[in-house]
Order: structure tokens, then sequence, then C-alpha cells
């Protein structure tokens, strides 16, 4: 079984996902993480020097090695999950929550945090834009929804209810 963690950025996705690492015992894995170590840049980095066509490609990659795991925890990328291919290596044996936040709440912790997202140096229509596009997709693919613009805890127990009903932990 794969949980995969989906969301707008810094909607909480690598906090929770490491968070449901403890209480259910199973590994996490970060897709931006696993991007950044194959090709050995950081994300913005990627997108400085290569665009982000190329962070996509890197991206897939990845995916194609989450197809061949078992028993993990996903955080994806703000828009893993937007790319077809990335959902075709992801379909079976899965369970897709998405992490619904607010994105005036997602824009704070944003900037709060040491990551730097690229896509964020847009003017804010264009944000508003990226996430309302964003938020009918995520909406499409999750198996569920759970809120995330309080307490983490909070969030993080609701996905604690759900998984019980599909795995023993």
């Amino acid at each position: 079984m794969k949980i995969f963690l989906i969301g707008f950025m810094a909607s909480g996705k690598t906090t929770i996902a490491k968070q449901l690492s403890h209480i259910i015992n199973l590994p996490y894995v970060d897709v931006d993480k696993m991007v950044e170590n194959l090709a050995n840049l950081s994300i913005d980095d990627i997108f400085k020097k290569y665009g982000e066509k190329t962070f996509r490609k890197i991206e897939t990659k990845v995916f194609k090695i989450l197809k061949n795991k078992d028993d993990i925890i996903v955080s994806t990328g703000g828009a893993s999950l937007c790319f077809n291919k990335n959902l075709k290596q992801i379909e079976k044996n899965s369970i897709i929550i998405y992490l619904d936040c607010k994105l005036k709440t997602c824009l704070k912790r944003a900037s709060f945090s040491d990551i730097k997202r690229p896509l964020l140096n847009q003017n804010k229509k264009e944000i508003k834009i990226l996430y309302s596009t964003r938020k009918k997709i995520y909406e499409k693919l999750a198996n569920f929804k759970v809120l995330n613009n309080k307490k983490q805890e909070i969030c993080l127990n609701k996905i604690v209810k759900i998984l019980k009903i599909f795995i023993s932990f």
C-alpha cells in the first residue's frame, strides 16, 4: 500500500508525511527531495538552469522508481500528480489524500519556510490561477480530502482515522 499526500505548495504534505510515518510505522519519501538527489541540484537551481520542463522529466523518473515500492508514505510536489505520466505510475494499490489548505495559509507557511518555491515568484493573480487550477485537479484525483488550515495535528488525526479502515498499524 502506498499513501500519497497531495496538495498545493506549503499545504503541509512533508510535515504530515513525517508525522504519519512515526504513527503508522511506514517510511516516508519526499518527491522533491528525490528530484534534488537525482539532479544533484536544488529545485530552485533546476528551474533557474534548466526550466520547469526538465524538472518535470526528473520528477517523472522519481515516480517510475516509486512505482516499484510498497508500504510507503509519499509527500508529493505541488503539481506532481497533475501530469498523467506520474498518475499512471501510482494508480494501483494507492490511497491519495488531498491536504486542502487555503491559499492564504499556504502563502503564509511558504513565507516562513527555508524552501524556495520557484512557482511562487509569479504575481498574485498568476498564483491564484495556479492554485485554483490545481485545486480542481487535486479534488478529482484524491480518494480523500482533509482540511489542513489550522493545527496540523487535527489533520493528522483525521488521516489516521481514514487509514485505519484500510491498513492495520
